[in-house]
């Protein structure tokens, strides 16, 4: 009841000002996040919503897809940095500050995504944005329009990248213009949101589910008292969700279990 009444005084205030939130619709690996206002990061769970000026970095091999009530999903891939800039009803603006991730958005008009140059507007379509550290800056439309608009020159018009284009530019060397559009490759145009490239595996969910209840365990976090609910795991996880999580030898038979998937269980 306490718990309750706690949460209830956290997402009431958020409510009252039209703030959005995002849920986590699946984590693979270790994800981090640092909440508005804290120092560090923390792991990621999927119990945890994200909010408004929230951060989430993702490592080596690991993802996590968003989704809110609108319909809007969000795939932070590989490798990346994004902050929530803002998540007003009004105007959402979501900050690459390196790396890439997938967006789709339906019917939206004040969805933004932003880099250090560089701002993509949409109204509905489904696209990539990436900002590597070497400077480089790119959208990528497999469905819909994005209207990019450069952050360096006031005043300059958009430009709109349709599906099957691209638009890339470095902005320490090269000028905005529409000479940075070009198709896209068919490589580039397989996005994780669009279903044309495989999913991570039920292995891999399940493996982050089971990670998170040992790491708590041995922590001994007192939140969490049962496992995970085996009937709700893959195959491949029930057969092996048999020994005590603590010992090693359970600990060794995941790793090896799940290694050729290319998923790693820290100890």
């Amino acid at each position: 009841m306490r718990k309750t009444f706690i949460i209830a005084c956290i997402l009431l205030p958020l409510l009252g000002l039209g703030q959005r939130m995002f849920k986590v619709d699946f984590i693979v690996n270790r994800v981090e996040i640092r909440k508005a206002g804290a120092g560090s990061y923390v792991p990621l769970t999927k119990t945890m919503l994200v909010a408004e000026s929230d951060t989430i970095r993702t490592g080596k091999g690991s993802m996590v897809r968003l989704a809110d009530t609108e319909g809007i999903q969000i795939s932070i891939n590989p490798n990346s940095t994004l902050n929530f800039d803002q998540l007003k009803e009004t105007r959402q603006e979501i900050k690459i500050l390196t790396g890439d991730s997938e967006f789709l958005v339906r019917n939206n008009k004040n969805f933004y995504v932003t880099t250090m140059s560089m701002v993509a507007g949409v109204r509905g379509t489904l696209f990539k944005v990436a900002s590597t550290s070497a400077g480089q800056e790119s959208v990528i439309v497999y469905e819909g329009q994005v209207e990019v608009t450069s952050k360096l020159s006031s005043g300059q018009g958009g430009l709109s990248v349709n599906a099957g284009q691209k638009f890339e530019w470095v902005p320490a060397r090269e000028d905005f213009g529409p000479e940075r559009i070009s198709g896209a490759q068919t490589e580039e145009l397989k996005f994780e949101l669009s279903g044309n490239t495989p999913p991570p595996t039920l292995a891999q969910k399940d493996t982050q589910e089971i990670s998170n209840f040992r790491e708590a365990r041995l922590m001994g976090d007192d939140e969490l008292k049962e496992a995970p609910d085996k009937s709700k795991l893959g195959k491949t996880a029930k057969k092996s969700y048999n020994k005590p999580l603590a010992r090693k030898a359970e600990s060794d038979f995941f790793k090896m279990l799940f290694a050729a998937g290319g998923v790693k269980l820290d100890d």
